[in-house]
């Protein structure tokens, strides 16, 4: 039990360290570019606090083009139970701390529980801890208010695939449906479709030794027989939105703008729609691009991890994971050299 204090103190120390600033009643949370941060969620987050204290309807707004059923916005978070309790207890501003901070402490304590399964200690939950939550990505991202806070539930899922992998108790099965509605409550299909991507081959690899072909289909199955259940309330009046609307001004019809599930599909092919221009990103210095550090970065963290799997001891689960990953480098690299062509400069090294 001593080692689950010590891991609070190291996941509250680490918080403190980086977001100290928002301890301040002055300061907000918005990371290094504030675009969506200013003109999506704390305009968004300021209409539904409006609405819940003043005891009207947030379901329909007239702010929004000739009227608009915000709700239908999952990015919003307007169905979101968590979302809505914040905003009635506390200011727009405040509420989003509380809620990041939540997050952010129940995905740092699942990753102390998945290490620990993986009779891993507090070294190695510290450095993981530092990595994963306040790496280049994650700080540089916090504008992205549901993106952050998606992602940082990645850990409870790994955590309930692995006891579902060693248990095989359903139970496991059905919170993993429900970690599923929590993600999917806020919106960002792209974001949720990678995290399913990690997680379906975690339990892909990892499940082979134990769980039977019927009972892993009987699982995923389940899974997504809690998830339907629970986000169907969620997903029908978006899906009726989504069909209906564009993303620009005409000229993107409903598959091609940012907000549709179906953009997902640039994760396995980037660059799926329209010429590479289009996917660069902001100008960081020097004719760096922010798109081009994360794929430098992804880069070379496959790269170390893949050599870090290669010293471990040798078993069926991580040659199939070396092997991935030597793909996704190989596509990875050829997908940059491809993109910075058109550039004058390109990545010479990758590490």
């Amino acid at each position: 039990m001593r080692n689950i204090y010590k891991a609070v103190l190291i996941i509250l120390a680490q918080y403190v360290l980086f977001f100290y600033p928002i301890f301040l009643p002055h300061n907000i949370l918005t990371g290094s570019f504030t675009t969506d941060a200013l003109s999506l969620h704390y305009p968004s987050r300021a209409f539904l606090y409006e609405k819940l204290h003043h005891g009207t309807q947030f379901f329909w707004t007239e702010r929004i083009y000739g009227g608009f059923p915000v709700y239908t916005d999952l990015e919003r978070g307007f169905l979101n139970p968590i979302n809505i309790l914040s905003l009635y207890l506390f200011d727009p501003y405040t509420s989003y701390k509380v809620i990041h901070f939540i997050y952010y402490f129940i995905g740092a304590v699942f990753l102390y529980l998945f290490l620990k399964e993986k009779k891993l200690g507090l070294i190695a939950f510290a450095v993981a801890n530092l990595i994963f939550f306040f790496s280049f990505y994650s700080m540089v991202r916090q504008e992205l208010f549901n993106t952050v806070l998606i992602v940082y539930l990645l850990p409870v899922g790994l955590y309930l695939s692995e006891k579902l992998i060693n248990t095989q108790k359903q139970r496991y099965a059905i919170l993993k449906g429900v970690w599923l509605w929590a993600m999917i409550s806020w919106g960002q299909f792209n974001f949720i479709t990678i995290l399913l991507m990690i997680d379906g081959l975690y339990l892909l690899i990892y499940s082979y030794k134990t769980l039977k072909v019927k009972h892993f289909f009987a699982n995923l199955g389940l899974i997504g027989l809690t998830a339907t259940i629970l986000c169907l309330p969620l997903l029908y009046p978006f899906l009726n939105v989504f069909l209906a609307g564009a993303r620009g001004g005409g000229d993107l019809n409903y598959l091609e703008g940012s907000y549709s599930p179906i953009v997902a599909l640039t994760n396995l092919f980037p660059f799926i729609w329209g010429i590479p221009n289009n996917y660069v990103g902001d100008l960081i210095k020097n004719g760096y691009y922010l798109n081009e550090v994360y794929n430098y970065l992804g880069i070379s963290s496959v790269i170390l991890a893949t050599l870090a799997f290669l010293l471990l001891k040798k078993n069926k689960g991580q040659n199939i994971f070396c092997c991935l990953n030597k793909h996704i480098c190989l596509f990875s690299v050829y997908k940059i050299r491809a993109n910075t062509k058109q550039r004058k400069h390109t990545f010479d090294i990758f590490i």
